[in-house]
């Protein structure tokens, strides 16, 4: 037991107890405050729209990113059929529309949108390259409503089966949506 009078002889050792204790207060719940305001937002996300869609205003840019080389930019787009099965047909788009949740500040974030192919994967003859799964790292403005999909182009990549459409930030899967291309 810390004899109060014996360090502080100069004045009363109760009082001056309890100004330490207070003071000692103010400065736990100070620091608490801080190290509450300093933790990481937990970003989440989640799907807006998702099925069978058409693009608008497409361009195409090249994306060595990318298992086919190549990506899709559109002005617009709209949903045609909300579903998760979808037909295995050349020309049939499906993706995914999302937004990211609980983040308010103003700069860009580096999110990961991810296509896990069905099996063993597709195989692209043009490269001949094999992947079960296609990455595109972006930075996007997370205030704004995003989608990704996939269009059949080719008989190569009209693989029956699951397709796993991801939205993923810093490692953690923020949403998840399985197709099946039948």
């Amino acid at each position: 037991m810390i004899q109060w009078d014996v360090i502080l002889p100069l004045t009363n050792g109760r009082k001056m107890k309890k100004v330490l204790i207070i003071i000692a207060s103010f400065l736990l719940l100070a620091l608490s405050s801080t190290i509450a305001f300093c933790e990481p937002v937990t970003i989440q996300a989640e799907i807006t729209n998702f099925g069978v869609m058409k693009l608008d205003g497409v361009e195409v840019e090249k994306n060595n990113q990318l298992f086919a080389g190549e990506k899709h930019v559109a002005d617009k787009w709209s949903f045609i059929e909300k579903t998760t099965i979808i037909p295995n047909r050349i020309g049939v788009e499906f993706g995914i529309e999302y937004k990211i949740l609980n983040y308010s500040q103003d700069q860009l974030i580096e999110v990961e949108e991810v296509i896990i192919f069905p099996g063993e994967g597709l195989t692209n003859p043009d490269i001949h390259k094999t992947t079960k799964i296609d990455i595109e790292k972006l930075q996007i403005d997370p205030s704004a409503i995003r989608f990704f999909s996939y269009k059949l182009e080719d008989e190569w990549d009209r693989k029956k089966g699951e397709w796993i459409f991801q939205v993923r930030y810093q490692d953690k899967v923020l949403v998840e949506k399985v197709f099946s291309v039948e």
